[in-house]
C-alpha cells in the first residue's frame, strides 16, 4: 500500500511565502523494476507553493546500494550525507536537480517522478521519512530564496470536533396595575343649625413588573487522538570472510583469474541474547580460471570452481532478551576484495620444445557482507 508524506512550511524570509508538497512511494510489483520504488513529487501550484523543488532527500530502512533508473536528476548509483539546508542529516538517499535545466527541477504545479532500486528488494514500510529542497522562493532575496522542509512517512493523526449549542430562552411577564377611584360623598341636614358632613376616599395605584432571562452559552469540545509509531529499529552487522581456495589443477599465471561471489542461501538468526543478536550464513565463490595439467595441456576454455565460506556475526540490541524473535530483512555484498594468487610454481610446456610455464596453487581473497535484522512484532502495543 503506497505511503504518503504532506510537506508544508513557510519561506524563509518576512511576508508570506507557503511551500506545499505531497510525496508518494509505491512499490513496483511487476515487471523489469519489480520490487523497486516509484517515488512521485508533486508541488502544489501557487499560491500554495511559491517555490521551485531542487532536491530529494530520504530516510530509508534498507541496506542498499541504491541506484535511479529514471527521473529528475542523473541516473545511476546514488549516495547519502547531509541533506542541502541541513534538515534531514545522515540520508540513505540524496538526488539533486539541475535548477535551470528544463524538466529538472520541480516548479509549483509540476510532478516529478523517480524510479529507485537497491539490491535488496524495497517495502513501503522501509520509507521512514523524506525531504525537499525548496529554491527560488517569491518574494525573498537572492542570497536568502531556500529552505528545507521535512515529513514523516509514518504516522497518523486523526482530529474529531464536536459542538454543542442550545439556544437563548427568555421569558417577561408584563405589568399589571390596578387603581381605585376616588368616591365622594356629601351630605346636608337642614334645622335650626345646618352642618356638613364630608367624607373623601384617595387614589392608591399599584404597578409590579417582573423579567426573568436564561441564557446557555455555546460550548466546543475538540479531541484529537495520535496514533504513536512502535520503535523498531533497523539494525546491521559487518564482517569479513576471508577465502583461500587451492587451485587443482593450477592455474596459468599469464592469463590471470575472475571472481565472483554471492550469498547462497539467506542467513539465519543463530541465537538471541541479552542485548545480542547472533547471525549465522554461507557465502559463496565462484573462481574462473585456464588450468593447466600434468601433461602441460592448456584447454581453450577456461573452467569454474567453486567455494564456500561460513561467516558469522553480532548486533548490539538493547531491546534483545532471551526467547525474542528477530528476522532477517537483507544481506549483500558490500565490498569484494581483489584476488590475489600464491603458491607459485612451474609446469612443463605441451611438447619438449615448449618452455615451462609458470602457474600459481592458491587464491586468497577478502569481500564483506551485511546483514541487516528487524524484531519481529507480535502486538500493535499502546501509546501512553
Amino acid at each position: 500500500m503506497p505511503v504518503t508524506s504532506i510537506i508544508m512550511g513557510d519561506g524563509p524570509c518576512p511576508g508570506d511565502q507557503p511551500l506545499q508538497a505531497i510525496v508518494t512511494v509505491t512499490i513496483i510489483e511487476s515487471g523489469p523494476n519489480e520490487g523497486c520504488a516509484e517515488i512521485v513529487v508533486q508541488n502544489s501550484p501557487s499560491p500554495l507553493s511559491t517555490g521551485f523543488i531542487g532536491a530529494l532527500c530520504l530516510n530509508v530502512n534498507n541496506p542498499g546500494p541504491f541506484t535511479q533508473i529514471s527521473g529528475p536528476g542523473d541516473e545511476g548509483t546514488l549516495s547519502g550525507g547531509n541533506c542541502p539546508g541541513g534538515c534531514l542529516p545522515d540520508s540513505e538517499i540524496i538526488q539533486m536537480f539541475t535548477e535551470n535545466m528544463p524538466g529538472e527541477r520541480i516548479d509549483p504545479g509540476e510532478t516529478g517522478t523517480f524510479i529507485i532500486c537497491s539490491d535488496v528488494p524495497f517495502m513501503e514500510s522501509q520509507f521512514q521519512s523524506v525531504a525537499l529542497h525548496f529554491q527560488g522562493i517569491e518574494g525573498c532575496p537572492e542570497n536568502n530564496n531556500s529552505i528545507c522542509l521535512s515529513g514523516n512517512f509514518n504516522g497518523a493523526t486523526t482530529t474529531s470536533t464536536t459542538s454543542t449549542s442550545t439556544s437563548t430562552t427568555s421569558t417577561s411577564t408584563s405589568t399589571t396595575s390596578t387603581s381605585t377611584s376616588t368616591t365622594s360623598t356629601s351630605t346636608s341636614t337642614t334645622s335650626t343649625s345646618t352642618s356638613t358632613t364630608s367624607t373623601s376616599t384617595s387614589t392608591t395605584s399599584t404597578s409590579t413588573s417582573t423579567t426573568t432571562s436564561t441564557t446557555t452559552s455555546t460550548t466546543s469540545t475538540s479531541t484529537s487522538t495520535t496514533v504513536c509509531p512502535i520503535p523498531n529499529p533497523q539494525t546491521c552487522c559487518q564482517v569479513i570472510v576471508e577465502f583461500k581456495t587451492q587451485l587443482v589443477p593450477p592455474a596459468l599465471g599469464s592469463a590471470g583469474v575472475k571472481t565472483r561471489v554471492f550469498i547462497s542461501q539467506n542467513p539465519v538468526i543463530e541465537d538471541v541474547c541479552p542485548e545480542k543478536v547472533i547471525i549465522c550464513g554461507k557465502v559463496t565463490k565462484e573462481i574462473t580460471y585456464t588450468p593447466v595439467y600434468e601433461n602441460g595441456f592448456t584447454p581453450l576454455e577456461p573452467i569454474t570452481i567453486k567455494d564456500e565460506r561460513p561467516f558469522q556475526c553480532f548486533i548490539d540490541r538493547d531491546d534483545a532478551n532471551e526467547g525474542d524473535l528477530f528476522d532477517v530483512v537483507g544481506s549483500s555484498i558490500l565490498c569484494e576484495g581483489t584476488p590475489r594468487l600464491q603458491n607459485r610454481g612451474t609446469r612443463p610446456g605441451l611438447t619438449s620444445k615448449s618452455y615451462p610455464v609458470d602457474v600459481f596453487w592458491k587464491l586468497i581473497e577478502k569481500d564483506i557482507i551485511k546483514v541487516c535484522i528487524r524484531k519481529r512484532e507480535l502486538n500493535n502495543g499502546s501509546c501512553n
